[in-house]
């Protein structure tokens, strides 16, 4: 009986990543077709269930798997939410990997590492 429960929570944790992963990849197409109203309310889906993952303590369970996943939007996604993880150099790493095509999704993740401190050249956060 006790591996009920944690076969209820990898079931569990599968659908919040397949809503995560939907969330995620929406967004980029509503940044693409000029809807930001309607990526702001996707990521703020995003934002919520990332609340949610962190209070209940499996944020890095939920989102560690889309580092290496085959959508950029995905890693860059996964990567922006797990800087202030114990994944953060795993994130830094996965940022510094999407600025190597010039995208939309390159520019955001520049765009992160700046806002967060972080230099091109390196995964630790620059002295104020």
């Amino acid at each position: 009986m006790s591996e009920l429960p944690n076969i209820s929570k990898k079931t569990d944790l599968d659908k919040e990543r397949e809503k995560f992963a939907f969330h995620s990849e929406k967004y980029w197409i509503e940044i693409k077709t000029g809807s930001s109203k309607k990526a702001n309310s996707e990521e703020r889906t995003l934002a919520k269930l990332v609340e949610k993952h962190e209070k209940n303590g499996d944020l890095l369970e939920l989102l560690t798997p889309f580092l290496e996943h085959d959508s950029p939007a995905l890693r860059l996604s996964s990567a922006a939410r797990l800087l202030k993880s114990e994944s953060r150099e795993i994130a830094i790493s996965v940022l510094h990997e999407l600025l190597e095509n010039p995208t939309l999704i390159a520019a955001t993740a520049g765009a992160v590492l700046r806002v967060n401190g972080i230099s091109r050249n390196s995964s630790f956060k620059r002295n104020a």
